[in-house]
């Protein structure tokens, strides 16, 4: 279960320990931040995202735990 994706974080609730990686897109489709969290613990987290080099505007956020992936539009405001 993902709950928010903040401008520097993301709170996600996983039900096993899971590896998780996230990778933020432009609108063009191509990839301008990438992280992988490793091997991430059951249960509530809170995952840093370094967004400072990225300028303002829509993106699209993947996010992968394990064998599940969500993508979400978000929009990066200074």
């Amino acid at each position: 279960e993902f709950r928010r994706v903040l401008f520097r974080s993301i709170e996600l609730n996983l039900r096993d320990n899971s590896p998780v990686a996230v990778k933020v897109y432009n609108m063009l489709g191509q990839e301008i931040v990438s992280r992988n969290y490793g091997m991430t613990p059951t249960g509530n987290n809170i995952l840093q995202l370094d967004m400072n080099s990225v300028p303002p505007g829509m993106y699209l956020c993947n996010i992968t735990a394990g064998a599940y992936t969500l993508t979400k539009n978000i929009v990066i405001q200074r």
